[in-house]
């Protein structure tokens, strides 16, 4: 009588409008849904109904973030996932016990990691993670083509040098937060994408970057974030090429522009510099790059473009070879309300602007209007003479405008 009373129930179910939608079509809820959100949502479909849970459960990259949380989870998500490349995001609230268990069961299935996410933001923690890593993937891993290792620490660690066998020649994406890897592992050939961010300036050394840089000659996109060191310890003449760069983002003090000396930016690719100025109380000497022609005959500039904001100014400068964008918190460096519009012009004046004629100018304004659900956005274009846009009686008057949306 059970058994039959469960079918009538399922029949019934098979009939809701929900449940007209194809299998094939209702298994791809979950792509929409945000990272974060992933996994426990997957579970919770399973819950609904008999057939819901057939039709999530036979799709295996549901199952194939691992963060190793309990062996019982791990080891299901294994059998589900099936063959399919898997995914490990270790966090420092998990490395206990029972984490080492759980990635004990993901090592006979080293051949199907795709990608490692580790993050820490405790001390202890942090060296644990690295412990739990070594431990277990001091061995290759042939997929791994993304790794992301995020540690706060009161220190710089260095991987260790056995982690992966030295071997990360699959590696396409690299990112490191306050970590750095041994430049003993040097096979970096198909590397493509390496972000770093947050090394002291005095832990990390030029040199280390240009030897990276050369040990990755793919590299086609690289965001340096508060990691630039401030001095130069490399030889003058030494420049690196980048040969596949396509977009170069760098985020520091105003000495991140040392690194440009040294290397050579290929045509086309865009150099994005952002950094902030300090008051007239403690200036900080600007550093401009001595060796613009590393970026080709971009510094010979044909077209300009001057951003006003709220609280920024930004240049961005067009060449027949690439682009260079600068940002700069420009009036932040005195009382007077355009000492940052002025610095930005001698700035712009150490480049040849003889093929540029006319100044594209930018004055937007976002202001959130608490008062209503909408928020303000003002935007205003104009292009101007070169020789006109020089003059600071006109730029003073601009600065001064009140926009109203």
């Amino acid at each position: 009588m059970l058994q039959v009373l469960g079918l009538i129930r399922s029949v019934r179910n098979t009939f809701a409008l929900v449940n007209r939608t194809p299998p094939e079509v209702l298994s791809l809820i979950p792509d929409h849904w945000e990272d974060s959100e992933r996994d426990e949502a997957s579970i919770t479909l399973t819950h609904v109904c008999r057939g819901w849970r057939e039709i999530f459960i036979s799709r295996p990259s549901l199952w194939t973030r691992l963060n190793c949380k309990s062996p019982e989870k791990t080891r299901v998500y294994i059998e589900r996932s099936k063959i399919s490349p898997l995914e490990i995001c270790l966090a420092s609230k998990h490395i206990q016990n029972h984490c080492e268990e759980a990635l004990l069961l993901v090592v006979p299935h080293v051949g199907r990691v795709k990608t490692i996410s580790a993050s820490s933001r405790a001390h202890p923690a942090s060296a644990a993670l690295i412990q739990a890593l070594v431990k277990q993937f001091s061995h290759p891993v042939p997929l791994l083509e993304k790794l992301s290792i995020d540690l706060l620490c009161n220190t710089t660690p260095i991987l260790p040098s056995t982690l992966f066998g030295r071997n990360l020649s699959p590696l396409r994406e690299l990112s490191m937060a306050g970590v750095l890897m041994p430049l003993s592992w040097g096979n970096l050939e198909n590397l493509t994408i390496f972000d770093l961010s947050h090394i002291p300036r005095r832990e990390i050394s030029l040199t280390y970057l240009l030897d990276f840089f050369e040990s990755a000659p793919r590299l086609s996109e690289v965001r340096l974030q508060h990691s630039i060191p401030e001095s130069s310890d490399a030889l003058p003449e030494r420049i690196v090429s980048l040969p596949s760069l396509k977009k170069l983002k760098i985020n520091a003090q105003p000495a991140h522009s040392i690194l440009l000396d040294h290397l050579s930016i290929p045509s086309g690719a865009s150099v994005v510099l952002e950094f902030t100025f300090s008051d007239a109380r403690s200036p900080i000497p600007i550093y401009v790059p001595n060796a613009l022609n590393n970026l080709h005959n971009l510094s010979h500039i044909s077209a300009v473009n001057v951003c006003f904001g709220l609280e920024r100014r930004a240049m961005q400068f067009n060449g027949p070879s690439g682009e260079l964008y600068v940002l700069g918190k420009w009036r932040c460096e005195g009382a007077a309300p355009h000492t940052g519009t002025t610095r930005l012009l001698r700035f712009l004046h150490r480049f040849n602007t003889s093929r540029c004629q006319w100044v594209g100018v930018t004055h937007y304004n976002s202001q959130p209007d608490l008062s209503s659900p909408a928020t303000t956005w003002a935007t205003y274009q104009f292009l101007l003479p070169m020789e006109t846009f020089g003059s600071s009686r006109w730029l003073g008057a601009t600065i001064s405008l009140s926009f109203s949306a």
